[in-house]
């Protein structure tokens, strides 16, 4: 929650308050939840609207998920690219605009599935294959620029 949270707002209270409110709205709510098998991507979309409300609030918020244009890091085709354990993940995702930024954190710290990212943010599965891609080659430009 943290990272996706960090992902979205920079200021380190930001973060740590849509997280409690989250938690928050939560645990207010759960009697909601009607299928438990769907907590992680009930969490994530409380969070993620936590998130957009704040940053709504400060001016700083892209209002359509659709304005912006992005499976494993290493997979079979892909070279594996050594990375210095010390790089900072959030420095890392600051190369990636607002939305891909999300995308990126949900797949790879919370391991949702691209079928479930697409759930949440009620957009095509393919088209959240296609970001994710999009994003991870944007890193790996990135890395190896630094290396």
């Amino acid at each position: 929650m943290y990272i996706i949270a960090k992902s979205r707002l920079f200021l380190e209270d930001d973060v740590k308050d849509a997280v409690q409110e989250t938690y928050l709205h939560v645990y207010k709510n759960l009697w909601q939840l009607r299928e438990i098998e769907k907590f992680n991507s009930w969490i994530t979309r409380i969070l993620i609207n936590n998130c957009n409300k704040m940053l709504r609030k400060k001016g700083n918020y892209v209002s359509s998920y659709e304005e912006i244009e992005v499976e494993n890091f290493i997979n079979d085709e892909d070279v594996f690219i050594e990375v210095d354990s010390n790089i900072d993940l959030f420095k890392l995702l600051e190369c990636l605009n607002y939305d891909d930024r999300i995308l990126i954190a949900m797949y790879y710290c919370n391991e949702f599935t691209s079928k479930e990212i697409s759930e949440i943010l009620h957009i095509n599965d393919n088209t959240v294959r296609s970001r994710i891609n999009r994003a991870k080659n944007i890193i790996k430009s990135k890395l190896s620029k630094e290396v």
